[in-house]
């Protein structure tokens, strides 16, 4: 496998959408296993910090009363909603890496 260099100062580490529900949740992950991913994520995100990369988090969620979450594709019937999946607040919502070990500022 070829060796990848990136400039730590003028690039960043993105971490997107690693939640509960969407990593540990019914739907598969694939092709890896949500473990491998996250493991795999942890190796990044334990590199990018000892080279003081700049670590980026995206995640979503939505609100309880799911006002905010997207409609249902047209001709579904009426009153059939979709599963309620990150809800902020909920253990379904949060980040599997954001607190993972000690942040450093960036150098």
């Amino acid at each position: 496998m070829a060796t990848v260099q990136l400039p730590a100062r003028a690039s960043a580490l993105l971490l997107q959408d690693l939640q509960n529900d969407l990593i540990k949740g019914t739907r598969p992950v694939v092709p890896l296993s949500g473990t491998e991913l996250i493991s795999n994520c942890q190796k990044l995100l334990t590199k990018a910090r000892a080279v003081g990369m700049l670590v980026v988090y995206v995640r979503v969620s939505r609100r309880p009363d799911l006002k905010d979450a997207p409609r249902p594709p047209l001709g579904t019937a009426t009153g059939v909603a979709g599963p309620s999946m990150l809800i902020e607040g909920t253990a379904g919502a949060r980040d599997l890496l954001a607190c993972a070990g000690p942040r450093t500022p960036r150098r």
